[in-house]
């Protein structure tokens, strides 16, 4: 990779003259909010009429990396100007809406956040003085972390026209899921002001972007409720009969011959309806076992923002610049 290669040479010429320089240690906490960037079609928003039909659609656009951002980082520079540090992040991801529907009764709507701890390893470059500008550049390793969706209708009827057969005074429908993605690699640029407080402490604030596409691996719904007169009907087993499924298994090809062999050897389950009638179903996408297979698609969490924090350095002599 050319970024790699051009950060291991910077490195190495930096290491190359250390001996002529103040070298020491550094940690540095911080905290900031990233806002969406570079947003992809995320969904669809649908208007429909009183009886049900489609008036008007627009793409929704936007990222699922916003959110709250809190790392904390060690590092050494070689020199004055050059050095290197390893951060740890935790993203506390805000909601995003990426498909709704509306109807003259209600809505029906999904938002998706994440959760993620990252590894951050980073080339450092600064100035120096009491007021110095700096600049990062490095990797992002989500190492961990999920990802989730919430999907909410107060108008039952736009989830499926089974709902009020089934449940005649349903009045709400609520799903969750998890989201679990593959290894991925990303991006993370930042630049900033560090403001001397004492020979050992400095305050910073800097401006960052991170650059990060996660391919899904799967999905599981673990939750699926209706809401009616009676209180909370647990509707998850029931997910197969409108279509849905509670498990995902995201794939890079789907054959449509091995599909079919795959779906007769899943065999059948029953079903449970709420006033007791039971139902044969496939059992492709009711257990972990036999899961729905699906086309894989990626996640966009790119992300522009903010961070302010404090870093101390140590080992460092107090006249050294």
């Amino acid at each position: 990779m050319k970024l790699t290669k051009m950060i291991l040479a910077f490195a190495i010429v930096a290491l190359a003259g250390t001996q002529a320089y103040a070298q020491y240690g550094f940690a540095r906490l911080g905290v900031g909010y990233g806002m969406g960037a570079n947003g992809d079609v995320l969904g669809v928003s649908t208007t429909l009429d009183a009886v049900y039909d489609v008036t008007d659609q627009k793409n929704i656009y936007g990222s699922t990396g916003p959110g709250l951002h809190i790392g904390a980082a060690g590092g050494y520079m070689f020199n004055d100007h050059v050095g290197f540090e390893l951060g740890l992040e935790y993203l506390y991801g805000s909601k995003v809406k990426v498909e709704e529907f509306t109807s003259p009764k209600g809505e029906y709507y999904t938002e998706a956040y994440t959760r993620q701890f990252r590894v951050i390893p980073s080339l450092v470059v600064q100035g120096g003085g009491d007021i110095s500008p700096y600049a990062r550049f490095g990797i992002v390793l989500p190492v961990a972390g999920q990802s989730h969706g919430d999907r909410y209708a107060d108008d039952v009827a736009i989830v499926s026209s089974l709902i009020p057969s089934l449940l005649p005074t349903a009045t709400e429908f609520e799903v969750e899921s998890t989201i679990k993605g593959k290894f991925a690699v990303g991006f993370r640029a930042a630049a900033g002001v560090s403001y001397k407080l004492s020979d050992k402490l400095d305050l910073f604030g800097e401006v960052f972007y991170t650059g990060l596409r996660v391919q899904r691996n799967t999905l599981e719904v673990t939750r699926a409720n209706v809401n009616d007169a009676n209180g909370e009907n647990d509707v998850i087993g029931l997910l197969t009969l409108g279509g849905a499924s509670q498990f995902i298994e995201y794939v890079d090809e789907i054959n449509a011959a091995e599909e079919a062999a795959y779906i007769t050897e899943a065999g059948t389950v029953m079903l449970t309806l709420p006033d007791g009638t039971m139902l044969p179903a496939s059992a492709v996408g009711t257990s972990a076992d036999t899961p729905t297979r699906a086309l894989r698609e990626d996640g966009n969490f790119n992300a522009f923002g903010l961070t302010i924090g404090v870093r101390a350095t140590f080992g460092r002599d107090s006249g050294d610049e």
